[in-house]
Order: C-alpha cells, then sequence, then structure tokens
C-alpha cells in the first residue's frame, strides 16, 4: 500500500506543477491579450484623432472655399459696376471731345472776329509808319500794349532776354509802380509782312507795363527793312545807352561784323566801357569766345 501512495503523490505533484505552469501560461497569454488590446485602444485613439484633424481641415477649407465664393462674387460686381463706370467714362469723354471742337470752332471765330476789329482799329488809327516820308516825330505813336508782339529769338540783343518767352532778362524786377517820365520811348518795328508790331528794344519795360496793368507805351517806329536791319538798330540803341553786358555786345558784333569805326560811325564812341569791354571780347578766339558763350571763361580772364 505505501508503494502504491508514492506513486500517486508524485503524479499529483506533476499534475499540480503543469496545472501551474498551465496557469502561468494563461497569465502570460492575458497580459499579453492586455498589451495587445492597449495598443489597440492607442492606434484607435490615434485614428480617432487623424480622423477629427481632418474633419477640422475639411471644414476650414470648406470655409476658405465659401470666402473665395464670396470674393469672387465681390469682383464680379466690382467688375460690372467698372463696366458700368466705363461706359459713363466713354460718354464723359465723348462730350468733352465734342465740347473740345466746339471751343477750337469758337476760338477760330473768335480769333477771325479779333483780327476783324483790329484791322478796323489800324484803318481808323493807322499805326504804319514804314513811309519814307514820314518825319521822325510822327514817327511817336501811343500804342496798346497788347497791340505789340515780342519774339526775343528775332529781335532781342541780350543773350539771356533771347532765351526767355518775352525777353525779359529782369532788370525792372523790383519795379511797383509805373512812372511815364522814366518809361522812355520804345523801338518797335512793323512787318510789313503781316503789319505786326515788334518790340526791338524796351522787352523789359513791355513786360514791366503789362504785369503793372499799363494800357500803353509810347513808341518810335524804326525805318528797317527785314527783322535782321530792326534787330541791329535796337541792338545799337542798348549799347548806346549802356543796356546790356560787354559778351551781349561781342556776340553782336561778331555775328553782324561790325568795327570800331562803325560804332563810331553810329554815334558810339569807344570811351563807352560798354562798347569798348564788347570789342575786346569780340576779338578772341573762335574757341576762347565760346568758352566765354558758355560760362567756362569769365569776362575778366578774356
Amino acid at each position: 500500500m505505501i508503494c502504491n501512495a508514492a506513486p500517486n503523490k508524485l503524479e499529483t505533484i506533476n499534475r499540480i506543477e503543469d496545472v501551474n505552469s498551465a496557469l502561468k501560461q494563461i497569465e502570460a497569454q492575458k497580459i499579453d491579450t492586455g498589451n495587445s488590446i492597449h495598443s489597440k485602444k492607442s492606434q484607435v485613439s490615434s485614428l480617432l484623432e487623424e480622423q477629427q484633424r481632418l474633419a477640422d481641415e475639411i471644414a476650414r477649407l470648406e470655409k476658405t472655399c465659401n470666402l473665395l465664393k464670396e470674393d469672387i462674387v465681390t469682383e464680379e460686381n466690382s467688375l460690372n459696376v467698372l463696366k458700368k463706370d466705363e461706359g459713363q467714362m466713354r460718354a464723359i469723354a465723348s462730350a468733352y471731345h465734342n465740347s473740345e471742337r466746339a471751343l477750337v470752332t469758337f476760338l477760330k471765330d473768335w480769333e477771325s472776329l479779333t483780327d476783324g476789329l483790329k484791322s478796323s482799329l489800324l484803318n481808323r488809327h493807322p499805326l504804319s509808319f514804314s513811309q519814307s516820308d514820314q518825319t521822325a516825330s510822327s514817327n511817336v505813336r501811343e500804342i496798346p500794349t497788347n497791340f505789340l508782339k515780342v519774339e526775343p529769338k528775332r529781335f532781342q540783343f541780350k543773350i539771356l532776354g533771347s532765351l526767355t518767352k518775352d525777353g525779359n532778362v529782369g532788370s525792372l524786377s523790383g519795379v511797383k509802380t509805373w512812372d511815364t517820365n522814366l518809361a522812355g520811348i520804345l523801338l518797335v518795328w512793323e512787318d510789313p509782312k503781316n503789319s505786326s508790331i515788334y518790340v526791338v528794344n524796351g522787352h523789359n519795360r513791355l513786360a514791366k507795363a503789362r504785369e503793372l496793368g499799363i494800357k500803353t507805351l509810347t513808341c518810335r517806329f524804326i525805318q528797317a527793312g527785314t527783322a535782321k536791319e530792326a534787330r541791329s538798330i535796337g541792338a545799337i540803341a542798348n549799347i548806346a545807352e549802356g543796356q546790356g553786358t560787354a559778351i551781349d555786345v561781342a556776340k553782336f558784333l561778331r555775328d553782324t561784323n561790325l568795327s570800331s569805326l562803325d560804332l563810331k560811325a553810329k554815334g558810339i564812341g569807344i570811351r563807352n566801357s560798354l562798347a569798348r569791354d564788347g570789342l575786346a571780347l569780340s576779338k578772341l578766339s573762335p574757341n576762347l569766345f565760346s568758352k566765354l558763350i558758355n560760362g567756362n571763361l569769365a569776362v575778366s580772364q578774356g
């Protein structure tokens, strides 16, 4: 009996060990299963988060898309407004061009009218004194300032004045009131081609008279067959009066080939400092004279 009990006990122990081993395996499987479940839960959680992120992104894109649609509608409305404005602008431009053409026509008619009035006034009060039988005193007349014309490039003796629109060099810039006694007599020339009256000496006085609202100026009509001759007479008058600069005189003498004897014959002596300095400068070489005119050579150096 004792011998039979020992094997049974051993068998029981083995079974117990097998059961414990099985329990350990079950426990290990349970742990693995728990870990697997936890991992799956984490994956599911990540997937849910990704799903939410994608949903949020889709919502944002839909919002952006809606805003873009609104912008497109706004742009379309603006385009329609611009098209409407463009039509209005074209209508305005057309009206402007029509009014411009009407204005041009009016100005032409007005010019014809004023020319007719001027011609009528000239016929009533002749201003032409170019005939050779006129006396010197009869050549002096009061001329309306708006009848007097200026062409500095043709008639202004002074270099600076010839570069301006009205021939004015600013010599009377400080004058605020007009004194007829100091105004002197302007030299003018009537162009036989169109009967226009041009100032040949007195550009600064005419500019100041117009600025101060003076209506008429005392003018002497010079006897000259051409504009060039008229300019020469005006230049000689300026030199005799000491007006202008030595450079102005020098350029005039070089342009006209006049000498000291020519000036003397016209009543301008060598004692006239302006004439004397101008004569000296006029004899410079072409290169030096060019530098003088361009301001690269001082008068004292010349």
